[in-house]
């Protein structure tokens, strides 16, 4: 009767809301149809066999079929916000095998809705390909890019700190942790660089075309889970960067060659400072800001 009622008011021209956002009524209603193609199309309802091709040419005309997609996808609807509409809507990917969604994966399977677009946004966000979330990561709400943020390519090294990675992968050998650091460096570059790639990126840093494809590749595949990690990790160094004792120090890199984990035996890698390196990011505090607004960089105690 609540999901009849809401449909009833929302045909009338009364006001929606969907993941938190008031719509228009014909917002919402594409909302629901929308959340409903995505349900249907990743089989997280079963519609008997109602909604295969041409969905909405032929709309479904049983009540209870109604009420069961309706329910469907109810949890996406009424979620608090965009975030909470998203761990929904991965749930949904999951469960149907798809660990990597990008753009057009919603756009094969549904029609285009602006009351579902922030929760695509905030998914691709998350879980997208690993461009794509970097991609998505540097452009504002208004489209434009991020303004730069004080550091650069000769900021970053050929393998970031140790302590930049998770405790967890610290001593790393599947993949190999050395090659985990240098594709949070990789990362890096292309946060604050045009490299539209990760061979451009390697390059920025001295690795061989081959080197970077195939370390990316490999500490990105599925059967790790590292990419959640990997991004975190260039996240969180991102912030210190730009406050290291000396900036551009990373210029001048030394050739990487050879084969797996041992091409990276001559790389630049900058030690943690309690195993007598100069500077590192876990003796920086993050950035805070006070009552006005005014952000304040606290000191390294590495220094």
């Amino acid at each position: 009767m609540r999901r009849a009622k809401i449909m009833a008011d929302l045909v009338a021209g009364g006001r929606g809301h969907f993941a938190g956002a008031e719509t228009t009524s014909l917002q919402a209603l594409r909302g629901w149809q929308a959340a409903i193609g995505l349900a249907v199309g990743l089989g997280a309802v079963d519609a008997n066999g109602w909604g295969r091709t041409h969905r909405w040419a032929n709309p479904p005309r049983d009540p209870d079929l109604m009420d069961r997609l309706l329910r469907a996808v109810e949890p996406l609807v009424a979620a608090a916000d965009p975030a909470a509409a998203a761990d929904v809507l991965y749930e949904w990917l999951q469960n149907a095998g798809i660990r990597s969604p990008h753009a057009n994966t919603f756009g094969r399977i549904t029609q285009p809705s602006a009351a579902l677009r922030p929760v695509i946004d905030e998914l691709l966000g998350r879980h997208g390909r690993v461009h794509i979330v970097i991609q998505r990561r540097l452009v504002a709400n208004d489209g434009l890019p991020l303004d730069a943020t004080g550091w650069g390519v000769d900021d970053i090294p050929q393998l970031v700190w140790p302590c930049a990675l998770p405790d967890h992968l610290r001593e790393s050998t599947r993949p190999d942790q050395r090659i985990l650091r240098a594709v949070v460096s990789m990362i890096l570059v292309r946060m604050c660089s045009d490299a539209k790639d990760w061979v451009e990126a390697g390059a920025a840093l001295g690795f061989p075309p081959d080197k970077s494809r195939n370390w990316t590749r490999y500490a990105f595949a599925d059967k790790w889970d590292r990419k959640g990690d990997l991004l975190g990790a260039a996240r969180h160094l991102e912030g210190h960067l730009a406050h290291q004792p000396s900036l551009s120090r990373f210029r001048h890199r030394g050739d990487v060659s050879g084969f797996g984990p041992s091409g990276l035996k001559e790389a630049q890698s900058p030690q943690c400072k309690d195993e007598r390196g100069n500077w590192c990011p876990c003796r920086c505090e993050p950035t805070t800001s006070d009552s006005e607004g005014q952000d304040h960089v606290d000191v390294c105690a590495a220094k």
